[in-house]
């Protein structure tokens, strides 16, 4: 009988959960009538769990390695097909890029499943979202992940889910996020990016641009020492089909970083705008498109919009900022754009505001004459004008 139970607990994870599962109702049956905040304490000294949201990059990382190790569990799936071949699984080719995908995804749920030697509760929820933008943002879901005195195998499983998608992901793909009407961020997909070398724009100014942005991702301790906010802001402007966007889409795939895709359209109040600067996932690149659709220099150009543009230039520069964050805005009517924000910190012109001198500076940290030398032949060198990224 021994032996039996034994091998039971090694091999079949169903009785192993069963027990488990049963071990902590007895122990909520023997505590019941301790008064609650004693069984609270106890609670919280036993059982360890963490929850995981939908707009957290993490929750696609978890997402992508659970199904990858657990799909014989999956029983409430939802069903659906992608246009292009996007999962983790299969390399995009040339044969293959434009071949539909059936995708998989758990809607609800309650598993057990053991993880080096520890029994885990899998729990998979979802909320309904009133008013959402886009169809895939009616529900918001999460991930509830708990065990009993179990702490460091769930963080070393979240930290395998990362490394196993880092190991899995294709190469020049990048992951793309949007939002709801709540400012809330959920994974659109992945798509397969041009690299920077295949982009045809001006030599001059794409070395400029990818010299600047490397400098950036390499200064953050100098921009700590300066007290200065660790951000960076471009504007790509010119006519329709330029490649602005392709351009911003292949400088993510260049850093490696994720493409978050800001819609000022589907955002209607200012707390929403500040909900979703502060949701970007860390070490990300953000995209605001057609800026000149929503704002005219520095009032919008729809009369019932309720985006303050002072809150707007508080998430790009002020206290409601990203730190780490690229920010790419595009527009088709340059003259639109207001020349006081700092997201045109890559553009020069005729008259130098204080984030021109800035942006200069931050790229000789460590030579003020050749700084200071910029400084004073940029007007005669441009001529006056704007110099356009795309």
């Amino acid at each position: 009988m021994i032996e039996f139970l034994k091998q039971q607990f090694l091999h079949n994870q169903l009785f192993t959960g069963l027990v488990s599962a049963s071990i902590i109702g007895g122990i909520i049956v023997y505590f019941k009538n301790i008064p609650m905040q004693i069984w609270n304490s106890i609670k919280q000294r036993i059982i360890y769990s963490v929850t995981i949201y939908q707009n957290d990059p993490l929750y696609d990382d978890f997402e992508a390695w659970f199904y990858s190790t657990h799909d014989n569990k999956y029983r409430n799936i939802e069903a659906g097909v992608k246009k292009t071949k996007s999962d983790y699984n299969s390399p995009i080719t040339e044969h293959n890029i434009n071949l539909p995908v059936i995708y998989y995804k758990q809607i609800e749920g309650f598993f057990v499943v053991k993880y080096k030697g520890r029994i885990l509760f899998v729990k998979k929820g979802r909320d309904k979202l009133e008013h959402a933008s886009d169809i895939r943002a009616i529900y918001f879901d999460q991930y509830h992940i708990s065990t009993l005195f179990g702490l460091s195998a769930i963080k070393k499983l979240l930290h395998e889910c990362i490394e196993f998608n880092n190991t899995k992901r294709i190469e020049n793909s990048i992951k793309i996020y949007t939002h709801n009407t709540y400012g809330e961020w959920y994974s659109y997909g992945i798509i397969n990016s041009k690299k920077i070398d295949n982009i045809i724009i001006n030599p001059i100014l794409k070395a400029k641009l990818l010299n600047d942005v490397q400098t950036f991702i390499c200064q953050k301790d100098w921009y700590e020492r300066a007290s200065i906010f660790y951000k960076r802001g471009y504007l790509f402007y010119g006519e329709p089909g330029n490649g602005k966007t392709s351009l911003a889409v292949a400088l993510a795939n260049h850093t490696k970083r994720d493409l978050y895709i800001l819609d000022l359209n589907s955002i209607t109040e200012n707390h929403m705008l500040k909900t979703a600067f502060s949701n970007i996932g860390r070490n990300s690149i953000l995209l605001i498109e057609d800026i000149d659709g929503f704002y005219n220099l520095r009032e919008s150009v729809k009369k019932d919009s309720k985006l303050s543009f002072s809150t707007f230039l508080n998430c790009l520069d002020g206290v409601f900022f990203k730190e780490g964050l690229i920010t790419i805005i595009t527009t088709n009517k340059i003259e639109m754009v207001d020349y006081m924000t700092e997201i045109k910190s890559f553009y020069y012109d005729s008259h130098l505001s204080m984030c021109d001198i800035q942006a200069i500076c931050s790229q000789h940290p460590n030579d003020l004459n050749k700084a200071i030398s910029e400084l004073s032949s940029i007007k005669n060198q441009l001529n006056g004008k704007v110099v356009s990224l795309a």
